[in-house]
């Protein structure tokens, strides 16, 4: 009869055992631990407010075998991503802080190439665009009207007699004058059927660009050589960027179309 007693004291006292382990993995096997949204590594045991941003403190279960959990809101507050590990390759990009330059090569100076007198500036707006063949302005010079008028005359001459060797070479000479104070060769053969020469003269630009300076203005007077106009090309562009030397084998040269 003891034995049987025994027993079964024995069984109750196991029974009550598992059952206590049981409702302590039960209670324990999910903790609530309090955390932060905006600063995940605090984790507090109570509620309360975070000790960085001073925020209130959002519980959340700590798993025995996965950890913290997360809600979705929660994740996104954290700027948390998560992915699975595979194989990939590294991103090897290098970040630096650059300034961006004109690239000096691309300055186009724009000289008077007669002396005369400014009396229309059709630019008159640093940044400006001028497209080539655009009038730039027009200058009174007596050296340009001469010019034109040797030009008309021998031309009429010409029309008459072909052969005329003296007049011919007058209207080659003219020509090259032309040519050399920057006259284009259309303007060159509306010169020859004119009239009268043109006073004062439009002077047409050779470039496209954007304008960078300008060293003139209407009324001037100006010489052979004077700076009028600086013009700047941003086709190309320079990024001047500081690297450590260990990161210069890296570096390629790439072209980056500018639209």
């Amino acid at each position: 009869m003891k034995l049987y007693i025994l027993i079964l004291l024995s069984l109750m006292v196991l029974f009550a055992c598992e059952n206590k382990t049981s409702h302590a993995d039960h209670t324990h096997g999910d903790s609530i631990y309090y955390t932060c949204s905006m600063d995940p590594q605090v984790m507090e045991k109570k509620p309360g407010k975070c000790p960085i941003c001073k925020m209130e403190l959002t519980p959340v279960k700590m798993s025995n075998s996965k950890g913290i959990k997360l809600s979705a809101q929660q994740e996104k507050l954290a700027n948390i991503k998560t992915l699975t590990a595979e194989y990939d390759y590294i991103d090897n990009k290098i970040y630096a802080t650059g300034i961006v330059k004109e690239d000096e090569n691309k300055t186009i100076f724009i000289n008077a190439r007669m002396d005369g007198r400014i009396d229309q500036l059709n630019f008159k707006t640093k940044g400006e665009y001028i497209k080539k063949g655009a009038i730039i302005y027009k200058i009174y010079s007596e050296m340009l009207a001469s010019t034109q008028s040797e030009l008309i005359h021998a031309n009429k001459r010409l029309k008459d007699d072909p052969n005329d060797i003296t007049y011919r070479s007058i209207m080659e000479a003219a020509i090259n004058k032309l040519k050399l104070w920057g006259i284009s060769e259309r303007q060159i053969e509306a010169i020859k059927n004119q009239s009268k020469p043109v006073i004062p003269y439009p002077i047409e630009s050779l470039y496209s660009a954007y304008i960078n300076n300008i060293n003139i203005t209407e009324g001037a007077m100006v010489m052979e050589g004077t700076p009028l106009v600086e013009l700047r090309d941003y086709k190309t562009l320079w990024v001047e960027a500081e690297f450590y030397s260990s990161e210069i084998s890296k570096i390629k040269k790439r072209v980056v179309q500018l639209r």
